[in-house]
């Protein structure tokens, strides 16, 4: 299905932030270096992005072909 592909390759790259951010905050401890800190802040607004789209696109047409489902599905009942 379409929706479950979008839904794992949205979730995959929140996954793959997420990652990545834990590797910037590891390198910045290391370092502190002001830059990384730069790279942080950036990688953490991405996220949010990506969060939000997520819950309000993604999540928004599972529940709608859900409800489809149901109504087409309890026509027969």
């Amino acid at each position: 299905m379409k929706s479950d592909h979008i839904v794992s390759d949205t979730l995959q790259k929140i996954k793959d932030a997420e990652k990545e951010l834990i590797t910037l905050k590891n390198e910045y401890l290391s370092n502190q270096d002001p830059s990384i800190k730069e790279q942080i802040e950036e990688k953490k607004r991405d996220l949010d992005r990506l969060r939000t789209y997520y819950k309000d696109h993604v999540m928004a047409s599972c529940n709608e072909s859900f409800e489809a489902k149901r109504r087409r599905l309890s026509k027969y009942d």
